[in-house]
Order: structure tokens, then sequence, then C-alpha cells
């Protein structure tokens, strides 16, 4: 377990950053995913700094619906997840489990999604007013690598299919960084529409 050996670190002054699960929902360190609450870095609390990043498949989720979430104002977010046996980490599932089958059912994979992603995204979850819900259903499937999302949304505000397409194409929340060489990596569009 990561979570005590963290915190300790963090205690000691020295950065923190950590794939890890332990410290996501924690109230004062941010859960990261730059493209979408960069600026949670910047606006946190002082003290130790303990930085975590969402689960896979939440990450997956809240990228494309950055640019959207204020224009659309989603009362309810549906997402069915197909996750490759490489999701499960070492040592995984068993394999007889998984020989031409679907596991319809991953340990606490669906709440997880749910609340990293309002945390992510700054929604209170929920059904009422200003409120919005995730709606998760998580699946194993017998695929080495890669992960697969259908994401299907309730709105406050439609809007047509173009505006969506050029919500995505006009994303680009770390130029700043890659243009002073800060983030070499960095995709320089980090969500692509194929019109297929």
């Amino acid at each position: 377990e990561a979570g005590p050996l963290e915190a300790e670190l963090a205690r000691r002054g020295i950065a923190v950053f950590s794939n890890a699960s332990s410290h996501r929902m924690d109230p004062g360190v941010p859960l990261l995913v730059p493209e979408v609450n960069g600026p949670a870095l910047t606006s946190r609390r002082s003290g130790p700094l303990l930085v975590t990043n969402p689960n896979c498949s939440t990450a997956g989720l809240v990228l494309p619906l950055a640019p959207l979430w204020d224009r659309l104002r989603p009362t309810e977010v549906f997402v069915a997840t197909y996750q490759a046996l490489s999701g499960a980490g070492y040592p995984g599932v068993p394999a007889l489990s998984v020989v031409d089958n679907v596991l319809p059912f991953i340990p606490e994979e669906e709440e997880k999604m749910a609340a990293e992603a309002s945390k992510i995204l700054g929604f209170r979850p929920g059904n009422g007013p200003g409120q919005s819900r995730v709606l998760a259903h998580c699946v194993r499937v017998p695929s080495r690598e890669g992960h697969l999302e259908a994401v299907t949304l309730k709105v406050r505000r439609p809007l047509p299919a173009r505006e969506i397409v050029q919500a995505w194409e006009s994303f680009h929340p770390l130029e700043d960084g890659r243009a002073s060489g800060g983030l070499p990596t960095a995709p320089e569009q980090p969500v692509t529409y194929l019109p297929e």
C-alpha cells in the first residue's frame, strides 16, 4: 500500500506525484488530468505537495468531456467501458476466467469513475438542480491492451454535432506549456475526432 509512504514523504516536504489510488479522493489532494484541470495545482492550499492521477478509465472519460462540459451542462453521463486485460495489473485476471469470455463486473471501478469524474470536472454529484450523475458499467474483455468507452450524455443544452466537433478541434489546453518547451511530449491535439 503506497498511501502511508506517500503521505510521509509529502509531510517531509518531498513532492509526490502518484499513480496509486490511496489519496485520489482526499479533499486537499489534486486529482490531476493536466489538460482538464491543470489549474488545480496552482489553486491548491499550501502545505505538502501530493498529487494523484485518476483511474485510467476516468482519464479517458473526462478528457473529451472537458471542452464540452460547460456548453452541454450534462445531467447524466452514461459510460460503458470495455477494458483490456492489461488494466487489471499484475497478477491480473486468472487466464481461464477470460478465455472466450467477458467479465461483466470490475469491483469498485464504476464507483471510482463516478467519484473521480465529479472531482476532476468540478460538478456536484446527484440528480437535483445543477447536479450531474455518472452512471458507469465496466466490463473486462479478452483483449491484451487498450480500453474502449461508449459514452452517452443527457444534456441541459443540446448542441449541433458540428459545434461539438469544433469544440474538440479547438481544445488546446496545454499550448502555453508546449510553446515554452516545458511539455515536450504533450500532444498538440489531445482529443481527435474521426468521422467514421
